[in-house]
């Protein structure tokens, strides 16, 4: 009987943690501006062969 709840203990202790990672992975890709493209890389379409 001990051994299921220390089985359940972990399990969450594990799911709460990767829930946690998710997230602060989640708030880094927020936070990170993304590099807007120029005007001159808007005009110029690139060829096919490149």
């Amino acid at each position: 009987m001990c051994f299921e709840f220390e089985w359940l203990y972990w399990a969450q202790l594990a799911q709460e943690r990767e829930r946690e990672e998710n997230e602060k992975a989640r708030q880094t890709r927020e936070t990170v501006p993304q590099p807007a493209p120029t005007r001159e890389q808007q005009e110029r379409p690139v060829p096919a062969h490149a």
